[in-house]
C-alpha cells in the first residue's frame, strides 16, 4: 500500500516553517527528495515476553535519535499483527546519520544488531538512500 504525504506535513514533520523547503524551480518535486537524505527501517521480532523491553528500548533510541541535529525523524511503530517493533528514522546526510548513531551509543543505548534469545528471529535493517 502506497503512502502520499502531504508537502506540509512531511515540512512540519522535519521541522520547517510553512513554505521553507519550497526552493525548486521544479513544483512537482516531493519536498522528500530535498530533505531526506539517508533513512533506515528497523524491524525487530521480540519474543511476546520481551515485546515491552522492546519497545521501550526502540522509543529510548528513537528519542536519543530525535535530538542529533540533521535527524529529521524518528518514529516506531507495532505491526497490525503485533509480531515486529518496527522503526523509520530519516536524516539529512550520511553525515547526521552517523553522529545519531555515536549520540545513541554515547547515552548508553547500546546499538545490540546481534540476534539473540530475546527475539525470535533475527533483525532486518534495510538503510534508505534518496536517488
Amino acid at each position: 500500500m502506497a503512502v502520499t504525504l502531504r508537502a506540509e506535513q512531511v515540512a512540519k514533520d522535519a521541522g520547517y516553517a510553512h513554505g521553507v523547503p519550497y526552493h525548486h524551480d521544479t513544483p512537482s518535486r516531493n519536498v522528500t527528495e530535498s530533505i531526506m537524505k539517508v533513512g533506515m527501517i528497523a524491524s525487530h521480532y521480540p519474543h511476546p515476553s520481551h515485546h515491552e523491553e522492546f519497545i521501550s528500548r526502540v522509543h529510548r533510541v528513537a528519542e536519543e535519535f530525535r535530538r542529533t541535529p540533521g535527524c529529521l525523524s524518528a518514529d516506531y511503530w507495532v505491526s497490525a499483527d503485533g509480531d515486529a517493533v518496527i522503526s523509520i528514522v530519516q536524516w539529512e546526510s550520511e553525515e547526521a546519520s552517523a553522529a545519531s548513531f555515536a549520540a545513541v551509543q554515547a547515552a548508553g543505548h547500546a546499538l545490540d544488531l546481534a540476534h539473540d534469545e530475546r527475539e525470535s528471529r533475527p533483525r532486518e535493517i534495510v538503510r534508505l538512500v534518496a536517488p
